[in-house]
């Protein structure tokens, strides 16, 4: 499956609040399917320009359309890490949480596995050496 910026949760709109602030939010999901289409007014609009909430690419205002389906479409993200399925019932403020809680939970299971092992190895060198206490005696 290839990972493009349209496919990614983080792909955003940048705006202007009404207090002059900048604000972003996540592309809804007719918005990306209909991504090619309104590329061009989205484009035009002085409202918005394109943003990746994790700055792998800087937020701008593209010269072209040609450059918009390049950085946003055409660009294969297979080893960007900070890539994350779009998911249309989260936030983007939301999803950096569920990205953390999973990745403790990754480390918590690599401790423990890390853990067994070392109990693991513990335990035959336990029964080794009472093996060969047992037999050593004799």
């Amino acid at each position: 499956m290839e990972r493009n910026c349209l496919k990614c949760h983080f792909l955003a709109l940048e705006y202007y609040n009404r207090d002059n602030t900048i604000d972003k939010e996540t592309f809804n999901e007719d918005d990306r399917k209909n991504f090619s289409k309104d590329i061009e007014k989205m484009q035009k609009s002085m409202l918005y320009s394109f943003s990746c909430h994790k700055n792998i690419w800087i937020c701008k205002k593209f010269d072209s359309i040609e450059k918009i389906k390049l950085e946003i479409i055409e660009k294969n993200r297979k080893d960007c890490v900070f890539y994350h399925k779009f998911n249309k019932n989260i936030t983007l403020n939301a999803i950096e949480n569920v990205i953390e809680k999973v990745d403790i939970k990754k480390s918590i299971k690599r401790n423990f596995i890390i853990s067994i092992i070392a109990i693991t190895i513990s335990l035959f060198s336990i029964f080794k050496d009472f093996i060969f206490e047992l037999f050593s005696n004799k």
